[in-house]
């Protein structure tokens, strides 16, 4: 394999070692606020969505006594509060996995059997070509600490792998998530790559995840990767009154290990 220092722009998977808490935490937030928008267009055309806007005009009417032609105003206040419902939802979740973050070593690095990988990109200090091609290479392969001193050093996606708690024979992808300004460049597929390997050498016969119906690309990146439509099921929100699709994908990981390194 060439040297790492012939390449002007690479990407190394490795596990997570303290100090790669910061830069993952703003992947975190990034990724997962991002879906706001769409999450908030996928409840507010719901059925659910127009029977509130329907009582809200009916508390407005009757309990308020707004005259009945401005009562529709029930429908900014109800498209109001879907994205205020769902913006502070995302930040909620994003906390948590922050959090969750600062615990690695206690949740993910407790065990051989679990562990979480960044991907950690190299390249031009100041990069006037955003979109050239990233190489990826082994951590053997990179060059010495003084060729490294020259360059840009940033994390720009992250990996964690738990046991299936209910398939023990199954790992449990549980977070995957890329910088915004590195997606569709390959680091996804990497960090898959990476987690195959581990799953194989530990014995795990198939690995498993789960994303939500506002995650299409998502969806499509798993069926792309080998992944299979394995269930659906409903998530319920505040009580039964309103839910959300989940997807269960699946690997088997029954194959040979020449087809993992490929």
């Amino acid at each position: 394999m060439e040297k790492a220092s012939r390449y002007q722009r690479f990407v190394v998977v490795r596990p997570f070692v303290p100090g790669d808490e910061m830069q993952c935490k703003a992947i975190a937030n990034q990724s997962t606020m991002s879906t706001v928008q769409r999450t908030f267009l996928s409840a507010l055309f719901r059925e659910t969505t127009f029977q509130l806007m329907v009582f809200c005009a009916a508390i407005l009417f009757i309990i308020i006594s707004v005259p009945f032609a401005y009562c529709a105003m029930s429908v900014p206040l109800t498209a109001l509060l879907i994205y205020t419902t769902v913006w502070g939802v995302k930040m909620v979740t994003s906390m948590e996995i922050q959090n969750e973050i600062s615990l690695v070593k206690q949740l993910y690095q407790h065990s051989d059997k679990t562990n979480m990988f960044v991907a950690v990109y190299y390249g031009p200090m100041i990069d006037f070509d955003s979109n050239a091609n990233i190489s990826y290479i082994e951590l053997s392969d990179l060059p010495d600490a003084k060729e490294l001193s020259s360059m840009k050093v940033k994390i720009v996606g992250y990996l964690g792998l738990l046991r299936n708690r209910g398939k023990t024979c199954c790992c449990w992808l549980r977070r995957l998530a890329v910088d915004q300004d590195f997606l569709r460049r390959g680091i996804g597929t990497h960090l898959l790559k990476k987690a195959f390997q581990f799953c194989y050498t530990r014995g795990y016969s198939a690995i498993e995840t789960c994303v939500t119906e506002c995650q299409e690309e998502g969806r499509e990146f798993l069926m792309q990767s080998g992944f299979e439509f394995e269930q659906l099921y409903h998530k319920n929100i505040l009580g039964s009154t309103a839910n959300y699709k989940k997807y269960l994908f699946r690997r088997d990981l029954l194959h040979s290990k020449s087809a993992l390194n490929a």
